[in-house]
């Protein structure tokens, strides 16, 4: 179900995938090959034509289809706090593939660092969940989350570290269930939203 996500969940009417979408995300077949399921391994960060064992970690490869994949939209200006904290809690829980994004694929700036993405909006695959903090995009951005994100499971709207963690672990638990979203929590030693969610450990 289409939603969008702030500190809580609004749900949106469902909208089908359509053609002439910006590059390749409306396009299935970006969903190739295989990738390492942990994303604290190098073996994440490319996908390979052939299944088998991870070479870094010797865990089994997973195929990127079968993964939930999260574009974390990144431009220069944009505060990393607020889109380390959502993007960390997805690749904690398990089953997802997560992977930025900026307008033309180039590098950008913030807080004096320099960040790479894996992807520009052209070429990036098509998004389960879009993260977005803040709204300093430029234009063309803009306009593609807009696009993209009509189409998209849920969209994340950050303006905070908390409130993107907090959004995160939502999606996590309605898409991967209660104790995937309980275990990024455990991972990130967010107490506040454990005691949340019953207090389990």
């Amino acid at each position: 179900m289409k939603a969008t996500v702030f500190t809580s969940i609004l749900l949106l009417t469902t909208s089908a995938a359509f053609a002439g979408g910006p590059g390749h995300c409306y396009d299935p077949s970006t969903r190739a090959g295989y990738v390492c399921a942990s994303d604290a391994c190098v073996g994440n960060a490319a996908a390979t034509k052939t299944s088998g064992s991870c070479k870094a970690c010797g865990q089994k490869l997973a195929e990127v289809k079968s993964l939930t994949h999260v574009a974390v939209v990144l431009y220069d200006g944009v505060d990393l706090f607020d889109v380390a904290g959502p993007s960390k809690a997805f690749a904690n829980a398990g089953g997802y593939y997560v992977y930025t994004v900026t307008e033309e694929g180039n590098a950008i700036r913030s807080g004096g660092l320099e960040v790479a993405p894996d992807f520009s909006i052209h070429e990036c695959p098509w998004p389960d969940v879009l993260v977005v903090a803040g709204k300093g995009a430029p234009d063309m951005m803009r306009n593609w989350i807009e696009l993209v994100g009509k189409d998209a499971d849920y969209v994340l709207k950050t303006g905070g570290v908390t409130s993107g963690i907090d959004g995160a672990l939502t999606i996590i638990a309605k898409t991967k269930g209660e104790e995937s979203a309980r275990r990024a929590a455990r991972a990130m030693e967010y107490e506040s939203w454990l005691a949340q969610a019953g207090g389990q450990r």
